[in-house]
């Protein structure tokens, strides 16, 4: 047919470079499209294909590249991965994969070591190890939990003094307000405490000829004197910290982590899957 001519004719004008990176190509989007259930069977093909390229000493396009890696990333096998990029590096499509290993320098488990490190003096190491910043100390779990646990008896005291009435639970609704105006007073008071005291001076201040006498010489509390140490956060500061990790989410950092993240593995030469592109 004149299509299929055409198509032939086509092809047979690319040079061999081409031809490799077109049928990788479309190996690889044909394993994209069977998804992650049938992807290692797909993948025979293609990593075929780029051994054959290799013994031909003939480079593959990056757009060949990135298609294989994307079909095998969909394995999650790091054995997988780990063999598509050592046949990249040896077709010479990628250079910088494992660049860096060279360079990690290995720290002693503790400073009472007492082997050296190759030729390194172990005296340097240890001093290296000292200098390190301390590991910060980030309570995730709790901060979460205590802040779902906080939401939830606030949000199921809210929703009884909306629908109680449909269930006959009018008596608890006198209850009820009383647990949300603590527990949000007491959140508010623990941790905005002294903007609370800077506003309630500043506003003081601009009434003073409206005060009594008695008020007037009268001075804000001082957070360390308050009972069970409230003011300083030390209350509800892991809710509010658990909240913020609930309901705040910082884009840009998150892909600043993610990209380092990606960086270190691929220049250390980590065929991980931590980390998914969007």
């Amino acid at each position: 047919r004149d299509g299929d001519r055409l198509l032939n004719v086509a092809f047979s004008n690319l040079d061999d470079r081409d031809k490799y990176e077109t049928v990788l190509t479309g190996l690889c989007a044909k394993v994209i499209d069977g998804g992650a259930a049938n992807s290692k069977n797909g993948l025979v093909d293609p990593i075929r294909l780029m051994e054959e390229s290799n013994s031909n000493g003939i480079t593959i396009g990056p757009r060949g590249i990135i298609s294989l890696v994307d079909a095998t990333a969909l394995a999650s096998d790091a054995r997988i991965m780990a063999k598509t990029l050592s046949l990249a590096i040896s077709n010479g499509a990628i250079l910088r994969y494992g660049t860096l290993q060279g360079e990690i320098n290995p720290f002693p488990q503790s400073s009472a070591s007492a082997f050296p490190f190759g030729n390194r003096n172990n005296n340097n190491d240890i001093e290296r190890l000292q200098n390190l910043p301390a590991v910060p100390v980030d309570d995730r779990a709790a901060e979460v939990s205590q802040a779902v646990l906080f939401s939830g008896i606030v949000g199921g005291c809210v929703a009884i003094n909306a629908f109680g009435g449909l269930f006959g639970m009018e008596d608890l609704t006198p209850i009820t307000n009383l647990v949300v105006g603590i527990a949000i007073t007491t959140v508010v008071v623990d941790n905005f405490f002294d903007a609370i005291v800077m506003g309630g001076s500043a506003v003081a201040k601009m009434n003073e000829d409206k005060l009594p006498a008695g008020a007037k010489n009268m001075s804000a509390p001082q957070k360390e004197d308050m009972p069970m140490g409230i003011g300083t956060g030390s209350m509800t500061g892991s809710v509010v910290r658990g909240l913020s990790r609930l309901l705040n989410v910082n884009t840009e950092r998150d892909c600043q982590c993610e990209a380092a993240a990606v960086f270190a593995a691929y220049s250390l030469g980590l065929p991980c899957f931590a980390f998914r592109p969007n």
